[in-house]
């Protein structure tokens, strides 16, 4: 149900263009009010997880086939896991915190031992 506008009713801005995109970038700034954008993905972000113990400590996955963990507070990485075949679509921590599951689309699962990310167990 679209309402059409009455020529009374347009407004015309007399920068354009220009002023347009200058006036949306101006809101989606303003509306942008993350504490941290964490960039270190080249593509999609796919999954993401938070550890229940570690206040400071998230895994995320995606399409770049990539898992990082990171601090949520600063941004820093602490391991980064390639290698992959295909998009990292889960990372979950157990719920003790004692081991992060990886998977890709590809259907390779893998999890690793906290602290220090030792491989205990895989599947292809």
């Amino acid at each position: 149900n679209e309402e059409e506008m009455s020529d009374e009713e347009l407004v015309e801005l007399p920068g354009g263009v220009d002023q347009l995109e200058a006036i949306v970038e101006n809101i989606n700034k303003a509306e942008d009010n993350s504490k941290l954008v964490f960039q270190n993905h080249g593509k999609s972000v796919f999954c993401c997880s938070f550890h229940p113990e570690v206040e400071d400590l998230v895994v995320s996955g995606g399409e770049d086939d990539l898992a990082y963990i990171w601090n949520p507070s600063t941004g820093e990485v602490s391991e980064k896991f390639d290698g992959w075949k295909d998009s990292i679509n889960n990372a979950i921590w157990s719920r003790d915190g004692q081991h992060l599951a990886l998977c890709d689309m590809a259907g390779t699962i893998k999890v690793f031992k906290y602290p220090g990310y030792a491989e205990e167990w895989s599947f292809e």
